[in-house]
């Protein structure tokens, strides 16, 4: 029985072993089928198609940027900045060349990147070691030379000679001029003077021409002197409802090329008025929207982080400020000037705590100063509250607060917005030949309005009547009177810009009706046109109040 029992488990084995045979059998004639050979073991026909084997035709690779600096040191490029690490799947035939093309689509979708167009680098791919490759070679022959799991290849940008002498090089001046007046014929008939009192109609002089060029500090500005030619540059229509968006679609989009504005109003219409005092309004209008929307902060405005604003819109928002100061000496000064520095020149030069009370509310202000200068009196209670608005991690005391709140200013100021500062600095790094430092320090104070400074711009006629001196009077003393915001709707109203600029307003007198009766702008010729029939100061102070507050400014002269 026991015999029995082991003929059976032999022959039972014995079965087993041949049906074995048989499988390892059929698995060998179909590899052969296939141009497979094995030579060895079962073992050594699994290990044939194993990944990366001869039955796998693609491997995988990674690949990132490599962005020259100024300082010839190549570095690489973060994913917020449109750069990063990417892997995918190549054919093993596919050559450093095909590597390199591959980079170019994925680094720069459409030619543009975040660094610049396409045609503004030259190109290389280099490996992990970020040593030049031959084009020729194919990544199953760097697998098979290197031996490591996985290979990395770099894209190299450099930026060409011809770009870099394009953007560093003064521009060749080129004007923007239209027919003077003598060469205008004007029908002589009188103005309308139906539109409602709280109207302010602002005009644009003729003879006035504008400089389009490259000019690296608006102090140098000078008036052109009209040829009576009209040179056309590209006109850029922006809509008067939606005019940030405009702005940093079309605006952001050009830094080097000579533009002109066409206003259009609310019912579809272009506005009338042209020339460099619509430049200067549409640079203040953006930015007096652009503070409501995308800053945060009482007077030193921070830009806030949206999910709708990525790299390409902040650096649209750099070449605006670039192109407002070039062309027509705008600077947005409600910009935290910290905030500036650091995404201009690498450092912070303003004091921080100096310009985080600017930031913060008038109330938080003055705990916070009072803190600062007499510790024992604050009220500790709400300047702890505060201070945990702020995220403030420790307990204030008079041997900290100061260091304390030089802390929360960095972070509000610098840290907070870092992505935003990444993404300008890489417009403002080329630019640095327009603004330099010390003309960076100098701006703030040159173009902040003040009523000493407004008043010694207005310019009246060498011999005035006792009425016109009367009214030039009132226009000092309605000056005076001005807040900081309504001195910049003053100068707003006058010149077309909200800030200081170069030349003086020249004030002239006329009469009117009293149904008509209101002062008139014209923002190219900075000229401000005012009636005589005023009663006294009163009536003066009511009727320009009226213009500056009733935000309906049309510009319908030329």
């Amino acid at each position: 029985m026991i015999f029995g029992y082991c003929q059976r488990t032999h022959k039972t084995k014995q079965g087993t072993k041949r049906r074995k045979k048989g499988l390892l059998s059929m698995i060998k004639n179909k590899l052969n089928k296939k141009g497979i050979t094995n030579e060895n073991s079962s073992d050594n026909s699994s290990s044939e198609v194993k990944k990366g084997g001869p039955l796998n035709k693609t491997r995988k690779i990674e690949i990132g940027w490599l962005f020259e600096e100024d300082d010839k040191k190549l570095k690489q490029v973060r994913l917020k900045t449109g750069g990063g690490t990417r892997k995918l799947d190549v054919p093993k035939m596919c050559t450093c060349a095909d590597v390199l093309n591959i980079g170019k689509s994925l680094f720069f979708p459409g030619d543009i990147s975040a660094k610049g167009p396409l045609s503004d680098f030259d190109l290389e791919i280099r490996d992990f070691a970020q040593n030049k490759l031959d084009e020729n070679i194919n990544v199953g022959e760097m697998y098979d030379t290197t031996k490591i799991n996985l290979l990395r290849f770099y894209l190299v940008t450099k930026r060409k000679l011809s770009s870099v002498s394009r953007i560093q090089l003064p521009r060749v001046t080129s004007t923007v001029t239209r027919p003077t007046s003598s060469n205008i014929e004007t029908p002589a008939k009188s103005k309308p003077n139906n539109l409602p009192t709280d109207i302010a109609t602002r005009g644009y002089r003729s003879n006035i021409g504008t400089p389009a060029t490259w000019i690296p500090k608006p102090d140098n500005l000078q008036p052109l002197k009209s040829t009576g030619a009209c040179s056309l540059t590209s006109n850029i229509e922006i809509e008067s409802t939606d005019i940030l968006n405009e702005a940093i679609t079309k605006i952001g989009e050009i830094l080097h090329k000579p533009v002109s504005y066409v206003r259009i109003l609310s019912n579809g219409e272009a506005e009338v008025g042209v020339g460099s005092g619509v430049e200067r309004d549409t640079f203040s209008a953006f930015w007096s929207e652009f503070y409501a929307k995308y800053t945060v902060g009482d007077t030193a405005k921070v830009p806030v982080l949206r999910h709708d604003m990525g790299v390409t819109t902040w650096q649209a928002v750099a070449r605006i400020i670039i192109k407002g100061y070039e062309t027509c000496g705008y600077w947005p000064l409600k910009i935290a000037s910290p905030f500036l520095e650091e995404a201009m020149f690498g450092t912070v030069i303003s004091d921080l705590t100096t310009v985080f009370f600017n930031h913060v509310s008038h109330s938080e202000r003055e705990v916070l100063k009072l803190a600062l200068n007499d510790f024992d009196t604050v009220d500790k209670e709400e300047l702890m509250d505060i201070l945990s608005t702020y995220d403030c991690r420790k307990i204030a005391t008079a041997d900290n607060i100061k260091y304390m709140l030089t802390e929360i200013a960095h972070k509000e100021i610098i840290q907070r917005p870092m992505f935003i500062i990444d993404s300008m600095r890489s417009v403002f790094v080329l630019k640095q030949e327009v603004i330099d430092l010390d003309e960076f320090t100098r701006i703030y104070a040159r173009l902040t309005p003040s009523t000493k400074n407004v008043l010694s711009i207005l310019r009246f006629p060498a011999c005035m009547t006792d009425r016109q001196t009367l009214v030039a009077n009132h226009l000092k003393r309605f000056i005076r009177g001005l807040d900081s915001y309504k001195l910049e709707l003053f100068l707003r109203f006058c010149t077309g810009s909200d800030q200081n600029t170069e030349g003086d307003i020249s004030v002239l007198f006329t009469e009117m009706s009293d149904f008509a009766k209101k002062p008139i702008a014209r923002t190219c010729g900075k000229s401000l046109e005012l009636p005589l029939d005023y009663e006294n100061f009163t009536d003066f102070n009511s009727n320009f109040n009226c213009v500056l507050t009733s935000n309906i400014w049309l510009m319908d002269m030329i």
